[in-house]
């Protein structure tokens, strides 16, 4: 059976509800509602095939496998529509940008890009430890489209095929997280520079651009859904990290903390991720899209969620949980408020006692100085007095020729 298409355009969709035939089967229509078939001229048998061999390409992972890809796709398709975000688009980006969402993970070996080049594995040897498993899946969707039953963009001429190309590998290594801080930092600049208007449809660069954000935020887009479908694949996900850290152990190796069971929760793994990634990434992304503000909510409300379950795993674990240590550090913070106002109070008394004590001995100096002055004017007013009477005494003793001489 097919979905319907109004519902594949619902943000609310849940891929876990339906059978993986029905995802398969329901694909094409999403290419069809922006008439991509009759555009470019798409064999549908070709295209069958390719989605069957992206299909097959997948592995059974917990969580990057076919139905993670499909959801991402149908995330995509639903930014396209219900966000409005085609109209930053032209035809051939949302091709591209389809196509990369199906493949983007394909043949994902459920062990991440740090293990990949912790372990020196032939992958991060080809790749060179940069965008280890990013460059791997770009490649194999290149691959998959030159087999004769899968190529479907073979009767396009260079000038179209190569734009094709460009933005799939773009939109696939753009969902590397390693560059979300750069990729962020660009964003920020590129959409302030654009003004109230937003990126321009007229400029390449800026649809790559729109490409990117699109594919890397459908990508995570797990913690903004209705907490019904963003707890699956929260629990999905954990079950792969967690198997990765315990595939590390069982090496010798030293897991990252959020994928060790024994350090971490569940919960906590997700906070953390809306907290220092998806928060910051879904906020650009509103700029982008005003229409997907709603996104932002969702969030918010799945961290209250989050935060409650994270409460309760703490607690089996025997650890403290999040929203203790949030407390205590709301508490630290308050009395920190309270401590900076009363050495702010203690430093303007200070200040005023200073200033007055200041002015009083400014005074005092003053009037000592003055006394002083006084004095030796004094002195100095009693040493002519006693030269003069000297002097009539002298002339006297010297007159008289005699007189007491001690006397």
């Amino acid at each position: 059976n097919v979905i319907a298409t109004a519902k594949l355009q619902s943000w609310r969709f849940d891929p876990f509800e339906a059978t993986e035939a029905e995802l398969i089967a329901s694909i094409p229509a999403m290419f069809d509602a922006f008439g991509l078939f009759r555009r470019f001229n798409l064999d549908r048998s070709k295209f069958e095939a390719f989605v069957l061999a992206a299909r097959n390409t997948y592995n059974a992972n917990p969580y990057h496998n076919f139905r993670h890809a499909f959801d991402v796709t149908q995330t995509v398709f639903s930014m396209l529509t219900t966000f409005q975000a085609a109209r930053l688009l032209t035809h051939t980006d949302i091709l591209g940008l389809l196509l990369a969402a199906l493949c983007h993970d394909l043949d994902h070996p459920g062990l991440n890009n740090a293990y990949q080049i912790k372990t020196s594995s032939e992958l991060a040897l080809r790749y060179n430890d940069r965008s280890v498993l990013e460059n791997y899946h770009g490649y194999l969707t290149s691959k998959l489209l030159l087999r004769p039953e899968c190529d479907l963009l073979s009767h396009l001429d260079e000038a179209e095929r190569g734009p094709l190309r460009t933005i799939m590998t773009t939109a696939i290594l753009g969902t590397d997280v390693s560059d979300h801080f750069e990729f962020l930092a660009r964003f920020r600049e590129v959409l302030a520079a654009r003004g109230p208007a937003g990126l321009d449809r007229g400029c390449a660069d800026d649809r790559l651009m729109a490409v990117q954000m699109l594919l890397k935020a459908a990508d995570v887009s797990n913690v903004c859904k209705p907490w019904r479908i963003a707890r699956k694949w929260g629990d999905v996900l954990l079950d792969e990290f967690f198997a990765q850290g315990d595939h590390e152990h069982a090496a010798g190796l030293e897991p990252a903390a959020f994928m060790d069971r024994g350090k971490t929760t569940r919960a906590k793994v997700s906070i953390n991720f809306i907290d220092y990634v998806a928060g910051a990434l879904f906020t650009e992304f509103v700029n982008m899209l005003p229409a997907a503000a709603p996104l932002l909510q969702y969030m918010a409300a799945n961290r209250r969620h989050l935060l409650r379950v994270e409460q309760r795993e703490a607690a089996e674990l025997g650890v403290k949980a999040m929203a203790e240590i949030e407390a205590e550090k709301e508490a630290a913070a308050a009395d920190a408020a309270v401590l900076a106002a009363e050495a702010h109070a203690d430093r303007r008394l200070t200040g005023s006692t200073d200033e007055a004590d200041e002015a009083d001995e400014a005074s005092a100096s003053a009037s000592a100085s003055g006394s002083r002055r006084r004095v030796r004017k004094k002195r100095r007013g009693g040493k002519k007095k006693a030269s003069s009477r000297s002097g009539s005494a002298s002339a006297s003793t010297s007159k008289g020729g005699g007189g007491g001489g001690g006397g």
